[in-house]
């Protein structure tokens, strides 16, 4: 009983993964979460399982913004590989994750990077996506509201994908012209 060892968690993730309860899910999401700051490079293959099985926004956001972004601010040098790799298969939760796994990343997001995912992305009529763009774009707002402006103002996005990035801005906004 109790937590597996770091070298069993990827094991008992897969297990409880495997089972059709979705509870069974979130429990392997809280296993991973006690090993966030103890990924290798080696648990990018059981994070893009989890992301590919069993697919749902809330496990592969939490999977992306929390796991792989960890793992990949310590390894940097698997994001390009990885993102071009995603980006080249037909699964939107692969996609969704080249979006969203610098969301914590404040000012060490590699803006070049999610631009052209953004740019790649635009035109792709899933919700999830176009709601993933303008979430990407939000976060970032309130690291640099001026570039965000810029690439919305400069790029095409989807109507949903605009308003999501703007939120924050036009929140403040409003709350800068009732003063």
């Amino acid at each position: 009983y109790g937590l597996p060892s770091l070298s069993e968690m990827p094991r008992t993730v897969r297990l409880l993964w495997e089972l059709p309860e979705r509870e069974c899910q979130y429990a392997a999401m809280d296993i991973m979460e006690k090993f966030r700051k103890r990924f290798s490079r080696e648990h990018l293959e059981l994070f893009e399982y989890c992301i590919v099985t069993k697919p749902w926004w809330d496990t592969a956001d939490l999977i992306a913004a929390r796991f792989i972004g960890t793992l990949f601010m310590h390894n940097p040098d698997l994001i390009s590989s990885s993102v071009q790799r995603w980006l080249g298969q037909e699964n939107i939760w692969l996609w969704r994750t080249s979006l969203l796994f610098q969301l914590n990343y404040k000012k060490a997001t590699d803006v070049e990077l999610l631009g052209n995912t953004i740019r790649r992305l635009a035109g792709e009529k899933d919700f999830f996506i176009r709601k993933a763009i303008g979430w990407a774009l939000r976060e970032y707002s309130k690291t640099d509201a001026d570039w965000v402006l810029e690439f919305v103002q400069n790029n095409r996005l989807s109507p949903l994908s605009e308003r999501e990035a703007l939120k924050v801005l036009k929140r403040k906004y409003e709350e800068n012209t009732d003063n």
